[in-house]
């Protein structure tokens, strides 16, 4: 029988114009995707933000924090509630050794996972190659 997967969902708020609140709402909904994909939560954190880093889109301290909460956690990656850039998502993932996502990777797993007829197929897998194109070329 195959494991289920178990994420580490990330949120963030920045703290001079965001919401934690909001920030918990979008956390919750982006646990519900993961949900309808086979996934697991096996825990979520927010993380307040004076503004975003441009190496790892969250600060060295939070970071740590999360590294050490994926391996308690034996999750199978980690998601962030963010669009990630792919040199945020690859020091990221370097530095959790853990794959790391973002909220528009899951989105799109969502709507292929329910895609029944060759059309909708069609469209899901041209909205992934755009996203990958949009991604590769940042």
């Amino acid at each position: 029988m195959e494991r289920i997967k178990r994420a580490l969902i990330v949120g963030a708020f920045e703290t001079r114009s965001g919401s934690r609140e909001e920030a918990e709402d979008s956390l919750s909904e982006l646990g519900e995707l993961l949900r309808s994909c086979g996934i697991n939560v096996a825990d979520s954190t927010i993380c307040p933000l004076r503004g975003r880093y441009v190496s790892t889109f969250i600060g060295s301290g939070r970071l740590q924090e999360i590294v050490v909460s994926a391996s308690d956690l034996e999750v199978d990656l980690v998601v962030f509630d963010e669009e990630l850039t792919p040199a945020q998502q690859r020091n990221l993932e370097t530095a959790i050794q853990k794959p790391v996502v973002d909220r528009t990777e899951i989105i799109l797993e969502v709507f292929a996972s329910k895609a029944r007829t060759h059309e909708a197929k069609i469209q899901v897998q041209l909205a992934q190659i755009r996203y990958n194109k949009c991604y590769l070329s940042t």
